[in-house]
């Protein structure tokens, strides 16, 4: 509520160096994560919870935070510095949900952004792996097979994933690797067991139905037999 964030009788609004804390509240994990991050060394006028994630119109955080897909037509040194280059974050700047992305500040092409690329890069592939080891559990759950093993490697890929997408407030290209690398993993032998089983049952159902064909073909045969002894009793 209000509260939560404003107090109560000495409601105020939490200043830029303290919206940290009051996220941390709650998000006492990423609290954690961010300290750990370059931006939380800067000070007071570093990037905060909000410049990403807005303030009361917090929405679902996506890969897409990363960058724009379209070019930043009004990104200049004022972005974040004043006329004498000292540093300063303007909160308008960010008011928009299409502004609170990592090409907002950072310019294409620098070393940072290479690295901003290497985490979005690396979080979208996992989340391939990922989705690619859901489907394809999916279809042979859906066929009737046993997919237990399968689910609990999907779990494990699917908290290493979680914990990619937190370690994003690290800003460390290693620290997020180091779990996208593990969901890649635990997906592709989730997905691998999961295709054995898709196998198997094909091969189940070729086999029955070569079963059922020599099964109508003995039918047949018999059937034909049998005529042709009584005509001959005849």
């Amino acid at each position: 509520t209000c509260a939560s964030c404003h107090g109560s009788h000495d409601a105020k609004p939490p200043s830029s160096t303290e919206v940290v804390n009051v996220c941390g509240k709650c998000h006492t994990a990423t609290e954690e994560l961010y300290g750990q991050s370059l931006h939380s060394r800067i000070g007071d006028n570093a990037p905060k919870c909000w410049t990403c994630h807005g303030t009361h119109d917090v929405f679902k955080t996506s890969e897409e935070m990363f960058m724009n897909h379209e070019p930043q037509d009004d990104q200049g040194c004022t972005t974040c510095h004043l006329d004498n280059k000292s540093f300063r974050m303007d909160k308008a700047r960010f008011a928009l949900q299409k502004d609170r992305r990592c090409d907002t500040c950072h310019h294409k092409g620098s070393r940072i952004m290479r690295q901003v690329t290497g985490i979005y890069v690396a979080l979208n592939d996992a989340n391939t792996h990922y989705e690619e080891a859901e489907s394809a559990i999916k279809k042979a759950s859906a066929l009737g097979m046993i997919v237990t093993d399968a689910e609990i490697k999907l779990r494990e890929a699917r908290t290493s994933l979680i914990s990619a997408r937190a370690a994003v407030h690290t800003t460390k290209l290693p620290v997020v690797t180091k779990f996208t690398d593990e969901v890649e993993i635990s997906a592709d032998i989730a997905k691998t067991i999961a295709d054995e089983k898709l196998q198997e049952n094909f091969f189940r159902r070729f086999s029955m139905i070569i079963a059922v064909v020599i099964i109508l073909v003995i039918i047949v045969t018999l059937t034909y037999l049998k005529r042709k002894i009584d005509r001959q009793s005849e």
